[in-house]
This record gives structure tokens, C-alpha cells and sequence, in this order.
């Protein structure tokens, strides 16, 4: 054989062999190469519900099918964070014939606009949530010293939703919509002072007055 020829077979091995290399190194069809968000998380409440709606994470292939094979573990954890928060409940998940539900998460913090969640898992690129809302509500001052007669003003804070209309409560005296405080002509007890969101009545919140009671 001369040596042209040579040459020429041997290029031409090395570029079939380069070839087979680059093939193989593919994902191929029906393998798990990443994670995405099938049910998003929407607005919830701090410390109070679990995510709604529960949040699923699928094991894709490189052309986005599910793989239902997949039983990898998966895990949740807080992405964006405006105000501080982390997540409590069963945050690692396996996933079963490929999809992964979160069904008893709770995002706690101080809450706010634009939070994000991200899963993981090991060998699998992740992925993260489209932005949501925390809804959180506290009651200032959280304690306070009150006497028989004396007035006070309470203020909520409410995060994580444009409408922040709150209805009070108490047990002892009147409080009204602005969460100004009245105490009775007789005051023998502690008081509480409660606050609830009108629009996410689970974010709520209770402040005690404790009693400056004359024997």
C-alpha cells in the first residue's frame, strides 16, 4: 500500500472515530439529563399552609419527555429570598415513575414579593420555580403593658400582597379597624389583641397586653 494511501485510511478512521466519540457522549433518548417545575408554586402563607398548589418536579430527558423510570430523590430548597426564608416539612422527595410532589412543604420568613424555589438532584441539572409570593402578617408591638381605661395603637404589618386589610379582634375592651386599642373601665385579665389578613385569612397574628391590674 502506498503512502498516500495510508494516509488517507488513516484520516479517515481517526474522523469516524471522532465521530463515534462525539455520538456517545450524547444523552440518548429516554436518559435523565434535568429537572423542571411541572406545577409551580403560587402565593402561600408563612409558617402556616404548605405550598399550594403542591408543587411537582419531573425527571426530563434531553428532549423534555419525562423519563417514568426515574426514582432519583429530589430535593426543594428556597432560591430567591427577598426577605429571608427557608423551607420545613418533607423537602426531599423520590420521585415516583418520574415526578416528584411536595405535598407537606412550609415556607416560613418574614415574607414579600419574588421568592423562587430550586430543586436538585445528584447527577441532574436542576431547576427553578417562576417567582412567587409569601404572605406574612405581625402584629407591633408584640407585648405590651396595659391598664384599665388606657388606649393604645396596634399596627399590622403585612408582606407579600398589595391589599393589606386586616380585621382586629379582642378579648377584653374594643379595637377598631386601624387596631386602636381600648381597654375596659375593669380590666382583670391579660389581653389579646388578633389580627387576620382579609384576603389570606390564614395569615394571621396575636399580640399580648398583659395586665397592669390594681389589687
Amino acid at each position: 500500500m502506498d503512502r498516500g494511501r495510508s494516509l488517507q485510511i488513516t484520516a479517515c478512521t481517526l474522523a469516524l472515530l471522532n465521530a463515534c466519540s462525539a455520538v456517545s457522549s450524547e444523552p440518548r433518548h429516554g436518559e435523565a439529563t434535568h429537572l423542571e417545575f411541572v406545577v409551580q408554586p403560587g402565593t402561600t402563607i408563612s409558617g402556616a399552609d404548605s405550598l399550594t398548589p403542591t408543587v411537582e418536579v419531573a425527571v426530563l430527558d434531553a428532549g423534555g419527555a419525562t423519563v417514568t423510570s426515574a426514582s432519583d430523590t429530589i430535593s426543594l430548597e428556597v432560591g430567591d429570598s427577598p426577605n429571608g426564608g427557608y423551607l420545613s416539612g418533607r423537602t426531599a422527595i423520590a420521585a415516583a415513575r418520574g415526578i416528584a410532589r411536595f405535598p407537606r412543604v412550609i415556607m416560613n420568613g418574614l415574607g414579600g414579593f419574588g421568592y423562587t424555589l430550586r430543586a436538585r438532584s445528584p447527577g441532574l441539572v436542576g431547576a427553578e420555580s417562576v417567582p412567587f409570593n409569601v404572605v406574612s402578617l405581625r402584629i407591633v408591638p408584640a407585648q405590651w403593658l396595659v391598664r384599665a381605661g388606657n388606649s393604645f395603637q396596634f399596627r399590622a404589618m403585612v408582606l407579600g400582597t398589595s391589599d393589606t386589610t386586616v380585621a382586629w379582634s379582642t378579648n377584653a375592651g374594643t379595637v377598631d379597624s386601624t387596631g386602636y386599642y381600648r381597654a375596659p373601665s375593669l380590666l382583670t385579665t391579660d389581653v389579646l389583641i388578633g389580627a387576620f389578613s382579609v384576603p389570606y385569612p390564614h395569615a394571621r397574628a396575636v399580640a399580648t397586653a398583659g395586665c397592669g391590674c390594681v389589687p
